[in-house]
């Protein structure tokens, strides 16, 4: 808890991809030709063309959105309001801005809700039951500005802003024992509630309602309704382009759910919830290294920090790559990216795992001989004490003339003898059939 002296005021007011256009394909044959052409070509300059194709088709996604609104047409999300840890030097009223761009530096503060003179009042007064109001910084600098003749929140005499405070504590209890409503729930205006700006990397910061956001955290709610009132463009765009990255895919969604607040109204083909869920539970290890192979916008890495693992996500597609040190810096995590092909990696096999992640990923090496042999030798120099994989179903039209082609059972037993593991147990079917094991020494 901050002392008075410390307190601050508030601011003032893997499915196959279709191509994206005829240009898109040109492009891609250009950049083909150009790399059989060049001696060497594929080592010294496929990084390079790599870097190129990625700018061709984030320059697609924002010529395709739409331009100024930026495809956004959600402003009313659902959140943990521990997440809310910064405010601008400004307040951005959701009645004014409604969810629309605003360009500055205005998301690089360093303001924390949680020193602000109210939050500590609440602190005192309603959860550590320190302090009356009367004795709080917050009451002693508001009844200042009242004895000189501004109204705050309709209170224009000591009285009214005594008889406001006893009202905040009752509302304070009365979440504390009801829960937190809406303000739909509370028959209020629904542009009432919370608001916060969400900054050009995604970090979200209070904006309005500072009341109602210091009983939430304090009271340890785990969500809460908020309305987004600005988004940085930056921000703003990037939303933008994972919104028409998706309309390229076959099913016109993200294969995995993209774990920001903002971004959960992308569809996405698979949730992931329900498989991690079911991981976390059979998992021994409470912690320690984990890999996760094949880790597409990295759900699971995002999810298995919060648990305490140290993660290292391995990716090969220069795009999943793109939008996964986005979405790693919107969330804060920490864990490591790795750019290729975890065949080829050999940094990887000389590090101890705790878990291995392999969810539908392994089958795609047995459709070729090449690949094949390189996925035993991979196998063989795996260090991991737990393997979660995930076979894929024989009867999928992709595995046709595969140079192997294993059941699930059969799979498993071909990891586990190249692995040196002894032990699978089955914890999971998913919707489609797949069904996912956990292997262990």
């Amino acid at each position: 808890m901050l002392s008075s002296q410390e307190a601050e005021t508030r601011s003032p007011p893997a499915v196959s991809k279709k191509s994206s256009s005829g240009i898109g394909h040109m492009f891609k044959e250009t950049l083909r030709t150009m790399v059989r052409a060049i001696p060497g070509g594929r080592k010294v300059v496929e990084p390079l063309l790599r870097d190129m194709r990625l700018k061709f088709r984030r320059w697609m996604w924002a010529f395709k959105s739409d331009g100024g609104q930026y495809g956004i047409e959600n402003n009313l999300l659902k959140l943990d309001p521990a997440l809310i840890e910064f405010y601008p030097p400004v307040e951005f009223a959701y009645k004014s801005f409604k969810g629309g761009a605003m360009s500055g530096d205005w998301d690089l503060s360093n303001k924390q809700f949680d020193r602000l003179e109210l939050y500590e009042a609440f602190d005192q007064v309603c959860k550590h039951k320190t302090k009356t109001w009367q004795e709080t910084s917050y009451y002693k600098t508001k009844i200042q500005h009242i004895e000189a003749g501004q109204e705050f929140h309709w209170c224009r005499t000591r009285e009214e802003f005594d008889a406001r405070c006893d009202d905040l504590s009752a509302i304070y209890e009365s979440i504390a024992q009801k829960g937190y409503k809406s303000q739909t729930e509370l028959g209020h205006d629904p542009e009432h509630e919370i608001a916060i700006a969400i900054g050009r990397n995604g970090q979200i910061l209070f904006s309005d309602g500072a009341h109602r956001l210091a009983m939430a955290k304090l009271l340890g709610i785990n969500e809460i309704p908020v309305l987004v009132s600005v988004r940085h463009p930056k921000w703003a765009a990037f939303k933008a382009q994972l919104l028409e990255f998706a309309k390229t895919q076959t099913l016109g969604s993200l294969y995995q759910q993209a774990l920001h607040p903002d971004l959960l109204s992308i569809p996405a083909e698979h949730g992931c919830s329900d498989r991690f869920k079911i991981i976390q539970e059979n998992l021994v290890p409470q912690g320690g290294k984990l890999l996760d192979i094949g880790a597409n916008l990295a759900y699971m890495c995002h999810r298995f920090e919060d648990q305490g693992f140290d993660c290292t996500a391995i990716e090969i597609d220069e795009t999943y790559l793109y939008f996964m040190k986005k979405l790693r810096a919107a969330a804060d995590k920490k864990f490591d990216i790795r750019f290729c092909s975890f065949l080829d990696d050999m940094e990887i096999t000389q590090q101890d795992f705790e878990v291995v992640l392999a969810l539908n990923i392994f089958h795609h090496f047995l459709k070729e001989e090449p690949d094949y042999i390189k996925l035993i030798d991979f196998l063989k120099r795996l260090k991991a004490n737990y393997i979660v994989f995930e076979p894929h179903l024989t009867d999928e039209p992709q595995m046709a003339n595969a140079h192997k082609n294993y059941a699930a059972e059969e799979f498993c037993a071909f990891v586990m003898e190249h692995t040196g593991m002894n032990s699978k147990a089955r914890i999971y079917q998913a919707h489609d059939g797949r069904e996912v094991y956990i292997l262990s020494r």
